[in-house]
């Protein structure tokens, strides 16, 4: 039974070309689409979703597809309204805009309740985890308090002395801790799930997705084998491989990255690479 009440949209449902969306962005989602409907992931139904919101297709058909990835695959689909919730709030996503206001709040609610329940979970499994580095993990904790402290701050135009004064700060804290994570991978390799637990496991990533990209690329490969070993989430390895490639090369692979477009006055998606090129990416990092 699903979780929200929705019209039945037909499967492979392709749209024609809206007046009001543009031959570039059409051509791009459509064919974003069809990779969509061919791929056997069971996740897929949330980019479909916003490919039919960048298409300019209605509320329904949009929220037909988070309906169904939220009823196939509910961990990962609520962690992706999350973002999404969490996105909105500093310039509105399409999804946003093209599902009503109850209706959104709906299913960010929700998943609210669903993501709550998995990091207590997790915290849960951590407490009761004798062999995990509680020294290690008080320090980590203390420098995923240094990466929040300005981020958290409200936002001010880029100009202002606010803003200068906030990043100035922010700069300070980020330097520190991408030296103290430089001391602690030294040390004891990458800071996974099996020595602070799956709650502390993604704060050594965060550090070093905040750095320059040479510390990125240089730390990639540590994650990549992290990750093989079941260290750290896979989710947080595309985000990194597409960071570094759209820094580079101004592309990305698994669609983590989003930039400020001023002319439509919205988040939009980082182009990406073509299906060919996505798959020799995907083969020279072993990512599926």
């Amino acid at each position: 039974m699903n979780l929200f009440f929705t019209s039945l949209i037909a499967q492979d449902y392709y749209p024609p070309k809206r007046d009001n969306i543009s031959e570039a962005t059409f051509n791009k989602y459509s064919t974003l689409l069809k990779s969509q409907y061919n791929s056997t992931k069971r996740h897929t139904h949330m980019n479909i979703a916003l490919c039919y919101a960048y298409l300019g297709e209605s509320e329904e058909v949009v929220f037909n597809q988070i309906d169904k990835a939220i009823n196939t695959i509910q961990s990962i689909s609520c962690t992706i309204v999350g973002m999404n919730a969490s996105s909105s709030k500093n310039g509105k996503t399409v999804i946003y805009e093209t599902i009503n206001k109850n209706r959104w709040e709906k299913i960010c609610t929700f998943c609210d309740s669903v993501n709550q329940v998995q990091r207590q979970a997790r915290e849960n499994a951590d407490a009761n985890n004798s062999s995990l580095n509680r020294d290690l993990i008080a320090q980590l904790q203390q420098l995923l308090a240094n990466d929040s402290k300005m981020r958290s701050q409200p936002s001010e135009a880029h100009n202002s002395e606010a803003y200068k004064k906030y990043w100035k700060e922010q700069n300070r804290l980020d330097s520190i801790n991408q030296k103290a994570i430089r001391k602690i991978i030294e040390k004891h390799g990458y800071p996974g799930k099996s020595l602070v637990g799956q709650t502390n496991a993604d704060i050594a990533f965060l550090i070093i997705q905040h750095g320059s990209l040479e510390m990125q690329e240089e730390y990639l490969p540590i994650i990549l084998e992290a990750q093989k070993k079941d260290e750290i989430n896979l989710n947080l390895v595309y985000l990194l491989v597409d960071r570094i490639h759209t820094k580079k090369y101004g592309k990305q692979i698994f669609g983590t990255q989003k930039i400020w477009d001023d002319q439509l006055q919205q988040m939009v998606n980082v182009s990406f690479y073509s299906e060919k090129e996505k798959i020799k990416m995907k083969k020279k990092y072993d990512l599926k």
